[in-house]
């Protein structure tokens, strides 16, 4: 199922919005990362843990051509993220400037999304996986 929502709302409390998703514990949850161009197009992809299975990254394809033909066919406007619900596991699809990133998450059960999660997700910069020795990375073009 997916699941289509409104942009996000922005927090007021700069406690609260000075915290990063890689700080959070849900963050360990992450063991992909993709990063798509304005167009829907796979640019680059990190995985975690040596995980060889990519067919998640088909699903955050699919979203971004959901999203284009809602946009075209309904006047859908206004995308922030879409969640994917799969039986073992969830990607969530945000839109930052200039591109969108998915996010794979292992496991569902433990993986409590809320309205700030999402926020930092919004703010996340990829790059930092580069840093990360979680991670490997696969550029595209």
């Amino acid at each position: 199922m997916i699941l289509a929502e409104k942009k996000l709302p922005v927090p007021t409390n700069s406690d609260i919005s000075s915290l990063r998703f890689q700080d959070l514990s849900l963050f360990k949850l992450v063991c992909g990362v993709a990063i798509f161009d304005t167009k829907g197009l796979l640019r680059k992809y990190f995985t975690a843990d040596n995980n060889s299975n990519v067919t998640w990254l088909q699903t955050g394809f699919n979203v971004l051509s959901l999203k284009s033909l809602l946009e075209t066919a309904f006047q859908f406007d206004g995308f922030g993220h879409a969640t994917v619900h799969a039986s073992s596991y969830r990607i969530i699809v945000i839109q930052q400037h200039g591109r969108y990133v998915a996010f794979l998450f292992r496991s569902v059960e433990h993986c409590d999304i809320t309205w700030l999660t999402l926020r930092q997700m919004k703010e996340f910069e990829p790059s930092f996986l580069h840093e990360d020795p979680r991670f490997s990375s696969v550029f595209l073009g």
